[in-house]
């Protein structure tokens, strides 16, 4: 694989951890807390923090933390202001995440990666979500039928949910909240609609057609 080929393939790797994973390591100050977060509509990872992350002199997010992490990325943490704290973003990361162990929200600004042998620039690692303001309609329309969400996650994943719930979409796949943890089903195609969305999700189900 030519080497410019090679890089766009571990960004693309990259990207669909970061997508898919929903949690991770925090290192900060010689401490280390797993994290759950969020990603917002913009791109930028959105989650609770300890007031000792915000002060921290380095702070380094590793995806996945079982054994050695796939990728690590270093971040600045910037506070959330006052009319994000209660706004969208906290209420999106509870539908993810349940309630959540701090009160202070901060942007985990990623300023660049390493996976393997690359570095990868933060800017890139910016996942934003076009379709972000067509979600709404799609989860109640999907999550009336918990049925097809199930069928789905066990052709897909291979994964039994018992009371999967549809709690966010982007181009790229859905993600289903599960009793302990949020799953990710990456799509054939890219979706550029909530209509797309839809029938993209059905088209999933082995009862379909």
């Amino acid at each position: 694989m030519p080497p410019m080929a090679s890089e766009a393939a571990q960004l693309k790797t990259a990207q669909d951890l970061i997508r898919s994973h929903f949690k991770g390591e925090l290192n900060f100050d010689d401490n280390i807390e797993r994290l759950g977060y969020i990603i917002s509509p913009e791109g930028r990872l959105v989650a609770p923090v300890m007031v000792a992350m915000l002060h921290s002199v380095q702070t380094v997010l590793s995806i996945p933390d079982e054994g050695e992490p796939d990728i690590a990325m270093l971040l600045t943490l910037e506070e959330l202001s006052p009319a994000e704290k209660n706004g969208a973003l906290p209420d999106h990361w509870r539908i993810y995440h349940g309630d959540p162990p701090d009160v202070n929200w901060a942007f985990l600004n990623i300023d660049m990666a390493r996976m393997g042998e690359y570095i990868l620039d933060g800017e890139a690692l910016k996942l934003s979500n076009p379709l972000a303001d067509q979600q709404a309609p799609v989860l109640r329309t999907m999550n009336q039928d918990p049925h097809l969400i199930r069928r789905i996650c066990h052709e897909v994943l291979t994964v039994q949910i018992d009371a999967p719930v549809m709690v966010g979409f982007d181009p790229e796949g859905f993600d289903i909240r599960g009793t302990f943890e949020v799953f990710r089903i990456p799509t054939p195609t890219l979706m550029n609609s909530a209509e797309q969305a839809i029938m993209t999700f059905e088209s999933l189900d082995p009862q379909h057609g």
